[in-house]
């Protein structure tokens, strides 16, 4: 599967990402996998306020609520709080599927092979009709 970062700034545009595959047995270890990748890319680039956006309430709200009961995902969930605290703001929302559409382009073309390695920089025209 293949783990997606997006880096937008606040008016929609790309400013940064990554995308990687993971091995994992569980949707819910890889949907845990693209946040911590989501948090530690926005590290990497230096940002200091973020909002990340995700489309599994479930585990929204567990990161929210640092409940990290689902041991399936606990230690990766421990990996974002973590990370969550180099930031001056940092929060986390809930977004519909349908929202998503960017990320799973990506994802959909960089297991393809279609997708060049330089997305982030130069963002191809199928990703800039979705932002």
């Amino acid at each position: 599967m293949v783990s997606v970062a997006i880096l937008r700034d606040s008016y929609g545009r790309i400013v940064g990402g990554e995308a990687s595959m993971v091995q994992a047995r569980s949707i819910d270890v890889v949907e845990a996998l693209a946040i911590r990748l989501d948090v530690g890319t926005a590290v990497k680039a230096g940002l200091t306020h973020i909002l990340v956006e995700f489309d599994n309430l479930n585990l929204v709200n567990r990161i929210v609520s640092n409940d990290q009961s689902f041991w399936k995902t606990a230690a990766v969930e421990k990996d974002i709080l973590a990370l969550s605290l180099k930031f001056s703001s940092c929060s986390f929302s809930f977004i519909p599927r349908g929202c998503n559409q960017a990320a799973d382009w990506v994802a959909k073309t960089f297991r393809s092979s279609t997708c060049s390695r330089d997305w982030p920089i130069n963002v191809p025209h199928g990703l800039k009709r979705l932002m």
